[in-house]
């Protein structure tokens, strides 16, 4: 699973349509839909009801949204706490100096 996937999952549960969600995430409609589906087989159970023109959220999807959300927030709270330390650290200088006997 990865943060793209995640991503993408998110984008399909918030939009209308898969082909909303593609648009949203600029990808193709069709890589969108294989993308959801690794991950239903990486997780080993379905996200969505398909059985009509339209999916629906199943219950593991439902619970599976709710943290997918909260890593997705925490990856991005983590980005910008190792940019923070990142761009304090940056601006100082070291210098070492050895002994010199004489």
């Amino acid at each position: 699973m990865t943060f793209e996937q995640l991503n993408y999952f998110i984008a399909v549960v918030e939009n209308d349509t898969y082909f909303d969600a593609a648009y949203q995430v600029n990808i193709s409609q069709s890589s969108l839909s294989k993308q959801i589906m690794k991950l239903e087989k990486e997780l080993d159970m379905d996200l969505f009801d398909r059985t009509s023109r339209s999916s629906t959220l199943t219950e593991a999807g439902e619970f599976f949204y709710r943290e997918a959300k909260e890593l997705v927030k925490h990856y991005e709270q983590t980005l910008e706490r190792v940019n923070s330390f990142k761009a304090t650290n940056e601006n100082n200088l070291h210098i070492a100096v050895l002994p010199i006997q004489t």
